[in-house]
């Protein structure tokens, strides 16, 4: 049996574990339950992936995300580790690929918590050598959890099936009631958890009212190298914020559901590499990556809860370095926060009738749709239907949630079109751009029947043709309709449905219908807290967060926005924190600004104060540090 010193450096490269991660391994493999909270960055994963490595059998995993399991295994397999998660493929059935996990020799296996309900599966599961069952996101168990998925709570009957095998479940964000829950549901035999302090000391909390958020992005963003993820609410927010950024110089790029598996992989790379530092992005952007010199995190927008925003914004700063993370708002927000909470309140009439109408959209037909899956067009179906969008999504989300379907986004994007001229009319019509000429070039050679019915046609295809992006394909039918050539309708197909129970209206919906109050006011409780973190005279923040959390007894933080209105700013005054700072390493003038968020002349003079009274001095690489 390797060592877990030794598996960490040979696979990972490090000497050391990170604070935690050892005392949790090392109950693993003394064949004891546990649950570790610990933030972001922290490093949870390496807690179950090291002692699968140390043990025979495999480790089970239970993740509620998809995409993040495959990233997880696409990660391990990088590093030699042979890892595999259960998922939906039309090319190996399930059963094909719990033969794989039986004999394959793998040492991490991915699962969703949906898999566990599902009699077969299980029963095929427990006859093959686990030897650890790891629960990742657990606060995904318990009602009172923001992301509370009622299919977590079947990973009950693993332990009552397999009473010997350890557990482990893993969080970021658990209060008290939470870590309970977790306990309880999972009968795990632990004395306390294991709980790193919520606390990030390099990380300045700053909320910052301003009526013109993109001034303020700009002025944040003063040194263009720094590393950033920005987050906005919509795709269509992302574009935008991202061009603005483009425009003035900075290198940046945005991120959302709609770019291609492709586009999203070049992208990522260029942030990692830091070919484009900033990125733009959905919330979603950062789940699973560990980039440690993160240096802001930005809410254009609010969060929709407090759990939510302490593990995006502690994306940044991994490194120990000092970070910040920032949430721009304006005093509107508050009534827009109330009218979207409007807007997403279900209530069973709804549910029940929008169920049925996305049963049809789909062509389910009734006692059909088990482990399918289905291509969406959400804006398709809301137009068809008359339905509000906020309330269908805040619909397709809580399905998902309680485990009836499973969302994932796609990019499929197509174009619908019909030739309203004859063909030599078409083929020959001049006054066409270069890219219009093209694009009808490609028409006419590949469809012979172009001009006897309408066409749907793929827009990676055209692409793997023709060398144009999707806004120049866009461009050039947009050009070809506006010459009355043609009439296309641009679609997206940007979800894809994976149905985990039969459709039976009435046996599916029953039973968790009496949960929508309970949802309800949850949402609404969690909006609160955001509300009064944000808006409300709550005091520091980084103190509001961990009190949030359950941390008692805490302290002002002095860098949050909340204590540096309060701070005396002549230049006098602040010489002991700086000094204080440069104690724990050498720092740029950039990231003592960052660490206790001073204004940058006073900063200025305060450090040419210390350089002349010889107590501080810069080093080569035009960082500060003590003399």
């Amino acid at each position: 049996m390797q060592l877990p010193n030794d598996v960490l450096k040979t696979y990972w490269g490090y000497e050391t574990f990170r604070p935690n991660q050892e005392t949790i391994i090392k109950k693993a493999l003394c064949q004891e339950d546990v649950l570790g909270v610990l933030p972001t960055g922290a490093g949870k994963s390496l807690c179950y992936q090291v002692p699968a490595l140390c043990t025979t059998g495999f480790t089970l995993v239970i993740s509620p995300l998809i995409a993040l399991m495959q990233d997880q295994v696409q990660q391990l397999e990088n590093r030699n580790i042979k890892a595999m998660a259960f998922v939906s493929d039309p090319k190996l059935s399930i059963d094909q690929q719990l033969d794989n996990c039986q004999f394959g020799g793998y040492k991490i296996v991915y699962c969703a918590p949906e898999r566990i309900a599902q009699p077969g599966f299980l029963k095929r599961l427990l006859q093959m050598p686990i030897s650890l069952i790891a629960v990742d996101e657990a606060h995904c168990i318990s009602e009172w959890g923001h992301d509370f998925r009622p299919a977590f709570r079947k990973i009950a009957a693993l332990r009552e099936s397999l009473p010997k095998i350890p557990i482990m479940a893993l969080t970021a964000s658990a209060t008290k009631m939470v870590r309970q829950d977790i306990v309880d549901v999972l009968k795990l035999k632990i004395d306390v958890p294991i709980i790193a302090s919520f606390k990030r000391e390099n990380i300045a909390y700053h909320v910052v009212e301003t009526e013109d958020k993109m001034g303020q992005l700009i002025r944040h963003l003063k040194h263009k190298t720094q590393v950033a993820i920005i987050y906005c609410w919509t795709r269509k927010n992302t574009e935008e914020v991202a061009a603005q950024l483009q425009s003035l110089g900075y290198k940046a790029a945005f991120f959302h559901g709609g770019l291609s598996a492709a586009e999203k992989q070049e992208r990522l790379q260029d942030w990692q590499s830091e070919k484009t530092p900033i990125m733009v992005a959905t919330t979603a952007f950062g789940m699973g990556i560990d980039k440690a010199n993160v240096d802001h995190v930005i809410h254009i927008n609010l969060p929709d809860s407090i759990e939510n925003y302490y593990q995006q914004s502690g994306r940044a700063g991994r490194n120990g370095n000092p970070a910040t993370a920032l949430l721009l708002i304006h005093k509107s927000e508050r009534d827009q926060v109330e009218k979207r909470m409007t807007q997403e309140q279900l209530d069973p009439e709804f549910v029940k009738s929008a169920f049925k109408s996305l049963c049809n959209f789909l062509q389910i037909s009734y006692g059909e749709g088990f482990d399918n899956s289905y291509h969406f067009s959400f804006q398709a179906f809301c137009s068809a239907y008359s339905y509000s969008a906020p309330k269908v999504m805040a619909l397709l989300q809580w399905l998902d949630q309680i485990g009836v379907f499973s969302l994932q986004q796609k990019n499929k994007p197509s174009i619908r079109l019909r030739i309203t001229v004859a063909p030599e009319i078409f083929r020959k019509t001049g006054g066409r751009s270069p890219k219009a000429a093209e694009l009808v070039n490609y028409l006419t050679r590949h469809f012979e029947q172009l001009y006897l019915s309408e066409h749907t046609l793929s827009i990676e295809s055209i692409k793997a043709r023709i060398a144009f992006s999707t806004s120049q394909i866009h461009q050039a039918f947009k050009e070809l309709q506006e010459h009355n050539y043609l009439i296309f309708e641009f679609l997206n197909n940007d979800l894809q449905i994976h149905w985990n129970v039969p459709r039976e209206d009435q046996y599916t919906l029953n039973p968790i219908l009496p949960n929508l109050k309970k949802h309800n006011a949850l949402k609404r409780k969690k909006w609160n807290a955001v509300c009064d973190y944000v808006f409300g005279n709550s005091g520091c923040k980084t103190a509001y967060i961990l009190n949030y959390f359950g941390e008692q007894n805490t302290t002002d933080c002095g860098n949050c926005s909340f204590c540096t209105s309060k701070r005396t700013t002549s230049p006098d005054t602040i010489l002991p924190q700086i000094l204080n700072l440069l104690e724990k390493g050498a720092y740029t003038t950039p990231e003592i600004s960052l660490a206790l968020a001073f204004k940058e002349t006073v900063l200025l003079e305060a450090l040419h104060l210390l350089a002349g009274k010889q107590k501080i001095k810069k080093t080569h690489d035009h960082k500060w540090q003590l003399t």
